[in-house]
């Protein structure tokens, strides 16, 4: 029986267990959703209609009257790690010692503590492998023992013995976004590099049901809400990013210079749906492989506004 890569750290289990602690996602009826720790002519524009008037909020626009768009995505760098110094530190919070993986090395991930005296509690990541240290990114809020590190397949593709990677940080169980960074060997060049998806909050979805997840970061604080798709291309050996609302503007008849648009998460009766529009009218998309498909759902309310309604505020 072919032995799973692990990376095993003492107490945790007990780290593991208090993952379960964390609570998740409020629902907003029976609708999931994600939770965060990121004018054309009138003849080109879908007729808004529905029972909600802008004085109430934007209006539903209908599936007929919107347009399957194709997600473009762009690529995103992944830093070289650089080497540095051992820790000054006498010794670390936690170490994982990392066995190895498909695709990766084997390591020991050392995480330091820094305490402030305004309370502030952050942990630093390093990466300990025969050649020496490097250090892996900046300082990442909470304590060391709440900071999960786990192997996962590069980029959360599906193939189970394809090449891993190390996800430091987020929800163990996917259940929240949250800060995270991978760490991955690229062979070809012999270099360890670092994802952290642009400092976004992400948690693993997999949003069209094909069985593989992306890293999703559903950023429904900000201003206007937002939802970001990183994934890997296995042929180019890089991770690649778009941003729902910016290629959602020409379902719409729009485009991004003319008008911003928003972008809502949430999942119902078991699938993901993305809410997006301008701030006078929306649609409903689901993601069909490589589109944005409009959907079709019974209740045509605003899932956005439900939950600003909960929380006192619109977008």
């Amino acid at each position: 029986m072919k032995k799973k890569p692990s990376c095993a750290a003492p107490l945790l289990l007990l780290l593991l267990a208090a993952c379960s602690s964390i609570s998740t996602p409020a629902d907003v009826g029976n609708i999931e959703s994600p939770a965060n720790g990121a004018g054309g002519s009138t003849a080109s524009v879908p007729t808004a209609v529905g029972t909600e008037t802008a004085a109430s909020g934007p209006a539903y626009v209908k599936p007929e009257d919107l347009k399957a768009v194709p997600l473009v995505f762009g690529r995103i760098e992944s830093p070289a790690l650089e080497k540095t110094a051992a820790p000054e530190t006498a010794s670390p919070a936690k170490v994982y010692e990392c066995s190895a993986a498909p695709g990766l090395p084997s390591c020991s991930v050392h995480l330091y503590e820094e305490r402030a005296d305004n309370g502030y509690i952050g942990v630093r990541v390093f990466l300990r492998v025969p050649d020496g240290w490097y250090a892996a990114g900046g300082s990442i809020a909470g304590d060391a023992g709440s900071l999960a590190v786990r192997y996962l397949p590069q980029g959360s593709g599906p193939a189970e013995d394809g090449p891993m990677e190390l996800a430091i940080g987020g929800a163990p169980d996917d259940s929240y976004a949250g800060p995270v960074r991978t760490l991955f060997y690229d062979a070809e060049k012999g270099v360890w590099r670092m994802q952290d998806f642009q400092g976004h909050d992400v948690q693993r979805l997999d949003l069209n049901q094909d069985g593989q997840a992306e890293w999703i970061s559903p950023s429904v604080d900000w201003v206007p809400p937002s939802v970001g798709i990183y994934r890997w291309d296995s042929t180019a050996r890089a991770y690649e990013y778009t941003v729902v609302e910016n290629v959602a503007a020409a379902a719409f008849g729009l485009t991004m210079e003319q008008v911003p648009l928003y972008a809502y998460l949430f999942k119902e009766s078991g699938e993901w749906i993305i809410e997006t529009g301008p701030s006078d009218r929306y649609g409903f998309f689901r993601q069909e492989g490589d589109q944005l498909v409009p959907a079709r759902l019974t209740d045509e309310r605003s899932r956005l506004m439900d939950l600003r309604r909960t929380q006192g505020h619109r977008h």
